[in-house]
């Protein structure tokens, strides 16, 4: 049975979250343990909700002891510049993102010189107890990054259904009404299938690798748009990393992986092998959108809205996508749009594995400034811990009861936060300015 995540998502989310409270500003010898400075280049909504003081960003503030929370930001093709020419200039802000490891030159001199702090010398089961079971997950560059010193000096940040594959579920029905079906299972058997073969054989939005394969086939050769014309592919991606969700279904793409008593890189696996099997045999059959190589993401997605391709990896903006169907599709309304697209978790592998990682199966890292005191030092922990706590998730998932939603008498949780002028359902992140800070 597919497992959608739509009807969770959009009343409240269109990208969900694992915590990321990163920042800019300049840290100082000591400095006001009230106030922290974050960074990413994306964060000038902090800015906004701290003076709105509006509910969620109270929220935080109220949970780490009323901190202030300041944002500066910058370009989101420069920001890696930023932080290498703060670094160079003794200004690097209380918390930031960096790509840690990725980025070596630059990680390595901030642990060479003491600019950020050793985040595992603060942190265990009983002190910030959320940050230790983070860092657990990523024992592995402690080992394996040699100039960390057997440390780890910054918070992975992971993740989580951030991504998810979108169906085009009319065509499916397309391909389920019994003269189609008949045809391609005829092709599929060798033969006309019974009634039993037809009812077991109609296509579903796929749960793993096989029924994504079956039915990415029938999207590309059995005219599922109904138009009379060969001109639809089963699948589309823009680059290797949107394909990802295939590695992780085979279980290739962790990158550092256990192997007897040390790390081997998952490139050379089994698993990874599978996987680019698989991929360059939806490539070869035709399956696979062919621009893919010179795929963008809005070329991804534009043909998807236009109706070229029938399933795509893409964010978890369904209000975005379904915005863009409607315009490429006149006609379409919110409800027909809705009816026609679907927003599911990835196919799983052969042992159910599924999801999407980011590139060393984390996305980036943030860093603490040393050049603190130990007051602000423990303020900065106290935030990322709160932010990787279950209480965090939540906040940042669903908002403040009462305020953002409430619960009915099942005990689901219900959206109060209304429409917008085109009818869409607000999410957390465009109602409340506030919620970036857990994307």
């Amino acid at each position: 049975m597919k497992r959608s995540i739509k009807s969770v998502l959009a009343g409240f989310m269109c990208a969900v979250i694992l915590p990321s409270a990163f920042a800019c500003g300049g840290g100082s010898a000591g400095g006001d343990a009230n106030e922290l400075t974050l960074f990413r280049w994306d964060f000038s909504y902090v800015n906004t909700a701290k003076k709105m003081n509006s509910p969620l960003y109270k929220a935080v503030s109220d949970a780490i002891g009323g901190v202030e929370l300041t944002a500066i930001t910058t370009g989101s093709d420069t920001w890696e510049d930023t932080i290498t020419r703060r670094f160079n200039t003794n200004e690097l802000p209380d918390l930031f993102i960096t790509k840690g490891p990725e980025s070596p030159d630059l990680y390595y001199k901030m642990i060479r010189d003491e600019a950020i702090v050793p985040v595992s010398d603060y942190v265990s089961e009983t002190e910030y107890p959320n940050l230790y079971r983070q860092l657990q997950k990523y024992d592995f560059l402690k080992e394996n990054v040699y100039y960390a010193e057997g440390k780890h000096w910054s918070v992975p940040i992971n993740w989580s259904l951030e991504f998810a594959m979108y169906v085009r579920t009319d065509w499916i029905d397309n391909l389920n009404k019994p003269e189609k079906l008949t045809e391609i299972l005829t092709d599929e058997l060798g033969h006309t299938p019974s009634a039993a073969e037809l009812e077991a054989g109609k296509f579903k939005q796929p749960d793993d690798l096989v029924e994504f394969y079956r039915l990415a086939r029938a999207f590309t050769l059995y005219d599922p748009d109904e138009n009379g014309q060969n001109d639809t592919y089963g699948y589309s991606s823009s680059d290797c990393y949107t394909d990802n969700w295939i590695y992780e279904a085979f279980g290739g793409y962790n990158h550092m992986i256990a192997a007897g008593d040390g790390y081997t890189n998952s490139s050379v696996t089994e698993g990874n092998k599978k996987a680019v099997a698989f991929i360059n045999r939806l490539i070869s059959e035709g399956i696979m959108d062919p621009d893919w190589v010179t795929n963008n993401v809005d070329d991804k997605q534009t043909k998807f809205m236009q109706g070229k391709v029938g399933m795509m990896l893409a964010h978890t903006w369904y209000n975005t996508i379904l915005t863009g169907f409607m315009a490429a599709n006149f006609g379409e309304t919110i409800e027909s749009a809705t009816a026609k697209i679907d927003m599911i978790e990835p196919p799983a592998g052969p042992d159910g594995t599924r999801g999407v990682k980011g590139h060393p199966d984390f996305w980036t890292v943030i860093c603490i400034n040393a050049d603190m005191g130990e007051a602000k030092i423990a303020k900065a922990l106290e935030l990322l811990d709160f932010l990787h706590s279950d209480e965090g998730l939540d906040l940042f998932l669903y908002g403040i009861e009462g305020i953002h939603y409430e619960e009915d008498e099942s005990g689901e949780k219900v959206s109060k936060m209304g429409q917008n002028s085109k009818g869409f359902n607000y999410t957390l992140l465009s109602y409340e300015r506030a919620t970036v800070l857990g994307t």
